[in-house]
């Protein structure tokens, strides 16, 4: 227990704090990734339709083509400079096997 003599004055003014203050006790970094991806496959079908009076036929193909998309966002905040971003950006690499 504190004596009269060691207790602290507070002053319980609000003080307002600079950017780089702020920016010194925050610390770290923020980051943020997201993606998605879609993809659609190739169908083909064919027919053949044949007449046996007539000797006659005809063939029929129909298809469709696959598509494929990804999307993929990457959002850091409390960078200090570009070479930061690199270095979060080659870890990741790294982790992701590339």
């Amino acid at each position: 227990m504190m004596s009269n003599d060691e207790e602290l004055d507070v002053n319980h003014t609000p003080v307002e704090l600079s950017e780089e203050e702020l920016d010194g006790i925050s610390g770290g970094i923020s980051i943020f990734l997201s993606g998605s991806t879609f993809e659609k496959r190739d169908i083909f079908s064919t027919h053949r339709n044949s007449s046996r009076r007539r000797g006659r036929g005809s063939n029929s193909t129909f298809g469709a083509s696959q598509t494929f998309s990804s999307a993929f966002q990457f959002i850091g905040l409390g960078f200090n400079s570009a070479e930061d971003v690199m270095k979060v950006l080659s870890g990741l690499a790294r982790l992701f096997g590339r």
